[in-house]
């Protein structure tokens, strides 16, 4: 989908690199807790893009009362 801008989206593409690509590429551990916001597609979680543990909501919105429809733990494999 092409949302009119030159650049983002509404999701992060290949050639984009995250913090914690480069991080990671550098020998640190990296981390990410928060809302994800730039992709539900699995293949583009934190864990597949350069964190090695994520601790937040990948959509960007859920039922912080009830965690099930939240991917914690897949968000978290590599």
């Amino acid at each position: 989908m092409n949302l009119g801008l030159p650049a983002y989206q509404g999701f992060l593409n290949r050639q984009s690199l995250t913090i914690g690509e480069v991080l990671r590429q550098n020998g640190y551990s990296t981390l990410l807790s928060g809302k994800w916001h730039v992709g539900n597609d699995s293949t583009a979680w934190p864990a597949q893009r350069g964190f090695d543990r994520f601790f937040g909501v990948v959509g960007g919105g859920a039922n912080y009362f009830d965690p099930e429809p939240m991917p914690w733990e897949a968000a978290n494999t590599r």
